[in-house]
């Protein structure tokens, strides 16, 4: 969407915006470089560039904190092993999941060992670690590339 619907409806409403101003400060059609970086236009596509990267900035820390509470909201639990047999998880305050943020499942391997896994799959421990920041490192990526309208 940010890099293309959201610069394509930018581009579109600045050009009718601008469609009917013709010769002078904010020419949409001007071709020489001198005159153009003297204009109010670059002053305005400046001003423009500068909105669209705080508008992101500010969309992007938000959608960081949102995914950071949702994380630390689904692992919000004091557990309590009283014995191997006997292990109590009280939540930590209200969750707004409807399911677990993992589904894990203890396979018994032939030799007697235990791995966690899903979908008789196992899984190596640090996945479980490693796929939160990856998610979180995939979604910072996926603003940085963004063109300016300029």
């Amino acid at each position: 969407y940010l890099k293309d619907t959201w610069l394509t409806s930018l581009k579109n409403s600045l050009r009718n915006g601008l469609k009917d101003v013709g010769k002078g400060w904010f020419n949409l059609n001007e071709t020489k470089r001198e005159v153009y970086d003297i204009s109010k236009l670059k002053k305005f596509m400046t001003m423009i560039n500068f909105m669209m990267q705080d508008t992101l900035r500010a969309l992007t820390e938000e959608s960081m904190h949102s995914y950071s509470s949702f994380i630390c909201g689904a692992v919000a639990y004091d557990v309590e092993i009283e014995d191997i047999g006997k292990v109590k998880n009280t939540r930590l305050g209200e969750s707004k999941l409807k399911w677990p943020l993992f589904k894990l499942e203890l396979i018994l391997n032939a030799d007697g060992t235990v791995d966690i896994g899903s979908n008789g799959v196992p899984i190596p421990f640090e996945k479980f670690v490693e796929m939160p920041l990856a998610l979180f490192d995939k979604a910072l990526a996926s603003v940085s590339d963004i063109p300016q309208l300029e």
